[in-house]
């Protein structure tokens, strides 16, 4: 019997990373965010049937496009979609398929599908996907001379300290939703960095 107060973990939940295929990121800007817009501005969508990806970190920085002069508020969530089977749409479509955005060269080309990944100021199309009741993360900004937010993880993960990915299987994914947006006049920029580690299940 274990001792009261020890953790102890199975193979069952945890991730060995020991298969790695490759190392990848990505950073993105938005297009203008603008006043009082809703909806989801970028989409991360996985669908390889017999490997993972892990996402290790995903950071998000919002600035103001102009002054404003009235107390603006930004709320962007992060969340998690399952039973993806149809990609979205919308205006900005990443295509990393001529092997861009690897840590390392002699890497394999990652293998999120052209147009898996999108992001815009504007809405983008749903696709078809169920997201979870709950996000796993939120940030609000809040700000008299328009919403700024320096770097901030949404999610990190360090392989070592116990910590755990953001670990996405077949047709699974996640979202950037904007929940709250009173923003006025000119809107705000969305600069968004995504790193993950495709692998095999474990």
């Amino acid at each position: 019997m274990p001792t009261a107060g020890i953790v102890t973990q199975t193979k069952a939940n945890q991730l060995y990373l020991d298969g790695w295929l490759g190392q990848y990121s990505l950073g993105v800007s938005t297009t203008l965010v603008n006043a009082q817009v809703t909806g989801e501005i970028f989409q991360f969508r996985w669908v390889d049937a017999t490997r993972v990806a892990a996402i290790t970190k995903l950071q998000v920085v919002i600035a103001p496009s102009a002054s404003q002069t009235t107390l603006d508020i930004l709320q962007l969530d992060l969340i998690k979609a399952t039973g993806w089977s149809g990609q979205g749409t919308g205006v900005v479509s990443v295509d990393m398929t001529a092997g861009t955005n690897k840590r390392r060269t002699s890497m394999p080309t990652s293998l999120v599908q052209a147009g898996d990944i999108r992001y815009s100021g504007t809405p983008l199309g749903a696709g078809t996907k169920s997201l979870e009741a709950n996000s796993l993360a939120s940030v609000l900004v809040i700000g008299v001379t328009g919403p700024q937010l320096p770097p901030t993880r949404m999610i990190e993960y360090r392989q070592g300290d116990g910590d755990y990915p953001l670990v996405l299987a077949t047709n699974e994914g996640f979202v950037l939703k904007i929940i709250q947006n009173t923003v006025a006049g000119n809107g705000v920029q969305v600069a968004i960095t995504v790193d993950w580690i495709e692998t095999a299940q474990s």
